[in-house]
């Protein structure tokens, strides 16, 4: 119990409650200051060499893929729907506002974590949709990321 008490107060202290940019709709506890709340993280902790706080961002995938869930809810509508590497849990809440009949959300990371994306099996995917995402410096290289969303192609 000490623990979820702690983590509770690394968010409360760390992110701020706000709309998402490509899906207002969606509000989430996010940091404006990534280096600072890994800090805090690490000194609240007592541990270093902790992974980043990924999980304090919308990252641009997540958003992209939370919108296209949101414009099309018949991908997720009565459906049992799994995110992995969740993040901040905002594919999982947009799936349940899609309708999705289950929802569970997994991430490796106890407050959570990027799965990373650097070996995207392309070959094996068809792209579904594009978006812009916006409001990202804290977390990109660029305040807007172009952003696919994919489907595994079935052989």
């Amino acid at each position: 119990m000490a623990g979820m008490a702690r983590d509770q107060q690394i968010i409360r202290a760390g992110t701020r409650l706000g709309p998402v940019p490509l899906v207002p709709e969606i509000r989430l506890h996010q940091a404006s200051d990534p280096i600072s709340l890994w800090q805090h993280t690490e000194a609240t902790s007592g541990r270093t060499g902790l992974d980043p706080p990924f999980w304090a961002f919308a990252w641009a995938a997540g958003q992209a893929l939370a919108r296209h869930l949101l414009d099309h809810p018949r991908l997720a509508r009565g459906r049992d729907v799994i995110d992995v590497a969740s993040g901040s849990g905002l594919v999982a809440i947009a799936a349940a506002m899609a309708g999705a009949a289950a929802v569970s959300a997994y991430d490796i990371d106890p407050l959570a974590a990027d799965f990373g994306r650097a070996y995207l099996p392309r070959d094996r995917l068809t792209p579904l949709a594009s978006y812009d995402v916006p409001g990202l410096r804290a977390t990109e290289d660029s305040d807007t990321k172009r952003t696919t969303i994919w489907s595994l192609r079935l052989s």
